[in-house]
């Protein structure tokens, strides 16, 4: 399967459904293996060259189930089609069940490859892939111009953005290219380390998740260093631009008197030449501005005068001095010239004075070829060795060797690394000798002419992954000028890229831990990868600087291949990390939908069942809620980026207005739907049957005769939830109107907003159709479809473009979805690439406190607030406006906001912008009302419907606001993991200890009744319930329960069964989990592990893993970014679960 790349903060929507192709694709390569390992009689079949179409029959069985896979996109449902296909064209001596063998062998091993993917995703979203601290990396340093390895540690620590840039590989052209760092990101230490070494000597240590750039047949992928057989290395590296020249005027002002009075120095193939010898056996003399090079024995001293003098265009004062050999007599052993103090300072900085203090500037690294050729072959004729089979260069310097390692590599070489035991130096103390040993073109490139080997292998590669290429033998060593050849001639097309890699089988690895704290890793612009010191490209792990936060959505992909992954998703989840730790991240979320998860004979009935189990154990998955009505996602046919999901609406004897084809009529539902079923087709999704209607028109205010494009309408069959409600309209004349809805069925209630049937109250007022004028609900009862001469066989909806229409003379919402409305181009009513672009919250205790209990003040205040907040956004939104592509490179170029990988890198992204939505959240519902009445909303049936007034008033700001600026705005329930605290620490402050209000150390979530506060489940569920609606932007529900929930997962079940009848949109359970981490006993423990004994501290504390705020992780645990409150956590107590009421009794 291939790699699911999460990015930070982002939530996937149809996890199930993006990886079911890639199941697919990996059940054709295991059927195509099981065939020809099972069946080897069958290898002479399948190997036999098709005439017809040039292809290997082996490969023509892929092509055919590539085909089928292609045109129907998955393929495990096709099973019949594929067993004709073995039987009658490719192995038709085999019986029946020998077939059935092959295709249940095959899916057994897809599974096995579909598990261990998604151990991956759990794994890697919980443990960043990093190295550790001493690893060094090449760094390009924009600040001081320099080029060298840097430790990836001190790096991570002066990380400074827009600053540094590494050696990065392009996956698709193989070149070595220079790329901005991003992020850089420490970690805690949790995984083990290994240590890879390859053929070529060199080494590098990763973490045990951190994937190396390698290859698969000839395609560049990332692969975890237990399944990588091959380093990649670069072959020629085309290096920035620089000067050519060297300024002194840094470096003081000449003298009258000095030897050089020139301002320059001239970077040429002679004075790189110079410097050669200098880093071999050069140094500065003190301060006297004197540089001596002791390389007499190599080089002649009249060779360097004249080399000094055709450089500098002069002749320095010289001095030769002398030895004596007792067989040759007197030698020379250095020469040393006056080149003056301004000079000789240059060269200490750009090239350094003695021993370990050498580096090459960037002047010559990032030269032309013919400059460092000259810089590589003097410094080697002066520091190099040679014997029968290699030639060597040695240095106690790894800098220096690194970076003559590097220029070796620009130049199109891969030479040898080898790091000594350690020797006396000449001090006496230890000293390290790093080599590079060259052979072949390598030695060519140092001027070792009587070596040159124009021929030199590289590794073996799978030639039958070349297409075209089998007529070249086979299990042999291929030359790159042969693959150069072949590439040149067009015997070979796409694999051009192979020329500017190295690939080097991996010889050992070495697994363990250091011991260190933390581990380190950085984050590349585009290429996402980066060479270390000794030449081997590792993958990064991720855009941004924390453990990503994401969340995958799953649940309603009912294909085998999509099942297969909500399986192994769950299963990986149950098992925890390595040593049985609960995974912090992904943030799964099960998707509830009737017709596809919830109900026993439901396809996804057994999956939901499993996604309970595994949600007691591990406090995951959270449990969204597809069929409330503020929370569906359209599921148009054939596009996964939608989901649809109908709930109920009115009687089919209620009454709509519409026009179609230019005729006007006033009809029930039930008839309006079996007209238009004559002429249009009926599509079904799930339980609901829809039909689309172009040109359909619905009456949405009579009051002016307006009509709004409708877009479906729908029947769902008998939920048995039905309400009947009577009202008595204002005005001259008094009259009842009576109308039959489901329960879910939302109307517009003045100061409430948005309210379900069921939250419906007697004496609201709803709006009258006609003239807008109030009527006032008299009675709402519920019906017994048993005992009704009513038709409620099936419940009836519309999607209209207003969210509104009339039903029966009254002013009625659609059942569907606000959050994936799209005000500014309904044509990309999506739920995939948009979300909230900011927020910002109110904070209502603080409201509520300066009000002083005065309703009316405070609804001023919270308006004043709003309009603030209004102003706020944009301007927030106009700083946005200004920035461009470029200055997101992963979201825009990967496509993450909806059309912006249209755009080039300083394009407009206002428009891009706008599919986004602008949020207003708010914080501490509970401790508001108690400021206002004195009493929360699960203390008093007042509150309550004060609640849903004051969040009912946000709503409908955000809701004018959208209309009249074409905007996306919404309401959000803020998870407040951050404010909950700072608010409260500052109206402590100002306002004193208020009881029920500023007297503890946090405010509550959002709307969410207080943790602390003695409620059952089902009642905290039904108070609630009614926010989900109104809060458009995002809102979650949490229950509390006490003790073990997987030893009732009966109990367990209702609790969510309940969420979802009630019309929670997103719901989770909370419950203690333990882990003991001596015999990884997962559960309930009080004084003692249940499984080993074990008492407390005895001899290592337990690990206690509780949801903070949606989120798992140990309560000090400053890795996750976004834990809770700690005083909230320790003030919270259990839901009881029982009684059971019926959704909506309070």
């Amino acid at each position: 399967m291939k790699d699911w790349r999460p990015t930070g903060g982002q939530s996937v929507p149809a996890f199930d459904h993006y990886m079911a192709p890639g199941v697919a694709k990996s059940f054709v390569k295991e059927l195509h293996k099981v065939m020809s390992i099972r069946y080897p009689e069958c290898n002479g079949e399948l190997s036999r060259v098709d005439k017809n179409n040039g292809l290997l029959n082996n490969e023509g069985i892929k092509h055919e189930l590539k085909k089928i896979r292609a045109e129907h996109r998955l393929i495990l449902d096709k099973v019949d089609e594929i067993k004709q296909l073995i039987a009658t064209r490719y192995c038709k001596h085999l019986e029946e069940e020998d077939i059935e063998y092959l295709i249940d062998a095959a899916i057994e091993l897809t599974d096995d490859d579909t598990h261990q993917a998604m151990e991956a995703v759990v794994h890697n979203l919980n443990s960043m892939h990093c190295l550790p601290y001493y690893e060094r990396i090449w760094v390009l340093d924009t600040k001081d111009n320099s080029f060298k390895t840097w430790e990836i540690g001190k790096l991570v620590e002066e990380f400074e953005e827009h600053r540094f840039k590494v050696v990065s590989l392009n996956r698709n052209t193989g070149e070595a290219e220079f790329k901005y760092i991003v992020a850089a990101q420490r970690q805690d230490n949790h995984r083990n380390l290994v240590t890879i070494k390859n053929n070529q000597g060199a080494k590098v240590t990763v973490t045990d998740n951190h994937k190396l750039m390698t290859l698969d047949g000839l395609d560049i992928v990332k692969k975890l260093p237990s399944e990588t057989e091959l380093t990649l290395s670069p072959r020629f590296i085309h290096t920035p631009q620089v000067n050519n020249d060297i300024c002194l005027e840094n470096y003081g002002t000449a003298r009258v008197d000095s030897p050089y009075l020139e301002n320059h120095v001239f970077i040429s193939e002679e004075f790189a030449e110079l410097m050669g010898y200098y880093m071999a056996d050069g140094s500065l003399l003190g301060k006297t501005g004197t540089i001596c090079f002791t390389v007499c024995e190599k080089v002649k001293s009249d060779y360097l005068i004249n080399l000094v003098k055709d450089i500098f265009d002069k002749e320095f004062s010289t001095q030769i001095t002398y030895y004596d050999n007792s067989k040759q007599g007197k030698q020379e052993k250095d020469v040393r010239f006056g080149i003056g103090r301004r000079l000789a300072r240059m060269i200490a900085d750009k090239f350094g004075r003695v021993g370990k203090e050498k580096h090459i500037p960037i002047e010559i690294m990032f030269a032309t070829d013919n400059i460092k050729s000259a810089f590589l072959k003097a410094y080697f004729a002066c520091d190099g060795r040679r014997n029968a089979n290699y030639s060597e260069l040695s240095s106690t310097n790894k800098d220096l060797q690194e970076q003559v390692a590097f220029m070796l590599m620009s130049l199109g070489g891969s030479p040898h690394f080898c790091n000594r035991d350690t020797r006396s130096g000449f001090d006496g103390s230890p000293s390290n000798i790093y080599s590079l040993s060259l052979s072949g073109y390598d030695s060519f490139l140092v001027g070792i002419k009587d070596e040159i080997k124009t021929k030199f292998s590289i590794p073996k590669y799978d030639l039958s992954m070349i297409p075209k290429i089998s007529d070249i033998q086979r299990n042999r060593n291929l030359m790159y000028h042969e693959l150069d050849e072949l590439i040149q001639t067009g015997k070979i097309a796409g694999c051009e890229h192979i020329l500017n890699i190295f690939a080097n089988k991996i010889i050992s690895k070495e697994e363990g831990n250091s011991g260190d704290i933390y581990v380190y890793d950085i984050s590349v612009e585009d290429n996402e990868n980066f060479l270390t010191a000794e030449g081997i490209y590792v993958s990064n792990s991720r855009a941004g600087a924390q453990v990503p936060f994401s969340s995958l959505n799953y649940g309603t992909d009912i294909s085998p291949e999509g099942r297969m992954v909500i399986r192994n998703i769950l299963k990986a989840t149950e098992e925890g990390l390595g040593n049985g730790e609960t995974p912090i991240f992904p943030i799964s979320i099960f998707k509830l939908k009737a017709g596809v998860s919830v109900n026993k004979e439901d396809p996804n009935y057994d999956l939901f069942k499993l996604a309970c189990r595994v949600s007691a154990k591990r406090l995951f998955p959270n449990f969204s809620n597809l069929d409330a009505p503020y929370n569906l996602q359209f599921y148009k046919e054939g596009d996964i980026n939608t989901e649809v999901a109908y709930m109920g609406c009115a009687a089919g004897h209620e009454r709509i207005t519409y026009r179609l084809n230019g005729e006007e009529v006033e009809w029930c539902f039930e008839d309006i739907w079996d007209d238009l079923a004559k002429t249009y087709p009926v599509k079904k999704y799930g339980i609901s049957e829809y039909m689309e209607i172009p040109d359909m028109e619905i009456l949405d205010d009579s009051s002016n005769h307006s009509f709004v494009k409708c877009k479906k309408i729908i029947r769902n069959p008998n939920k048995n939830n039905w309400k009947q409600i009577t009202v008595l309209t204002s005005g001259a004349s008094l009259d009842m109107i009576t109308v039959t809805v489901t329960a879910d069925h939302p109307f517009p209630v003045a100061g409430k907003g948005r309210v379900l049937t069921k939250d419906l109250e007697q004496g609201d007022y709803l709006a009258l159709a006609y003239d807008l004028s109030p009527a006032q609900i008299v009675t709402i009862s519920d019906i017994d479809v048993n005992s009704t001469n009513l038709d409620l066989k099936y419940s009836y909806d519309v999607e209209t473009e207003s969210d509104r229409f009339t039903l029966s003379k009254l002013v009625s919402h659609n059942c569907r979805t606000r959050v994936i409305d799209n005000h500014y181009d309904p044509t990309h009513k999506i739920t995939t690439s948009r979300g909230n672009l900011s927020w910002t919250s109110i904070n209502l205790p603080r409201l509520g406190i300066k009000a002083n209990h005065d309703i009316d003040k405070f609804f001023r205040m919270l308006d004043e607030k709003m309009e603030l907040i209004h102003t706020q956004l944009l301007a927030r939104f106009e700083v946005q406006c200004r920035k461009h592509p470029r200055n997101y490179p992963f979201l825009m170029e990967q496509g993450v906001w909806l059309d912006s990988d249209k755009l080039n890198p300083d394009d407009d992204i206002t428009d891009v912008l706008k599919h986004g939505t602008l949020a207003v959240g708010f914080i501490g519902l509970a401790e508001c009302l108690k400021a206002l009445t004195g009493q929360h909303h699960g203390e008093s049936e007042e509150s309550q419907r004060l609640g849903l007034r004051i969040i009912g008033y946000m709503r409908q700001k955000t809701d004018a606001w959208q209309a009249a600026e074409h905007m996306n705005y919404s309401v959000i329930a803020t998870p407040a993991e951050g404010i909950s605290g700072r608010f409260t620490a500052i109206d402590k402050k100002k306002y004193g200890i208020i009881p029920g209000v500023t007297d503890r150390n946090y405010y509550t979530n959002s709307f969410h009744v207080p943790v602390y506060f003695n409620i059952s489940a089902f009642r905290k569920i039904n108070l609630e319930a009614p926010y989900h609606d109104i809060c458009n932007g995002g809102h979650i529900t949490y229950i509390e329960l006490d003790g073990d929930p997987s030893k009732n997962l009966e109990a367990f079940e209702k609790v969510v069964r309940y969420m979802y009848d009630a019309g929670i949109g997103y719901g989770a359970v909370n419950h203690p989990v333990d882990r003991d981490p001596i015999c990884n006993y997962t559960g309930i423990i009080d004084d003692v592990c249940p499984r080993c004994g074990r008492r407390e501290g005895e001899p290592m504390t337990m690990e206690m893993w509780q949801k903070i705020k949606g989120y798992v992780g140990v309560p000090d645990a400053s890795n996750c970014g976004t834990c809770g409150n700690p005083d909230e956590e320790a003030d919270r107590i259990p839901n009881p679960i029982y009684p059971i009421l019926i959704p909506g009794d309070r």
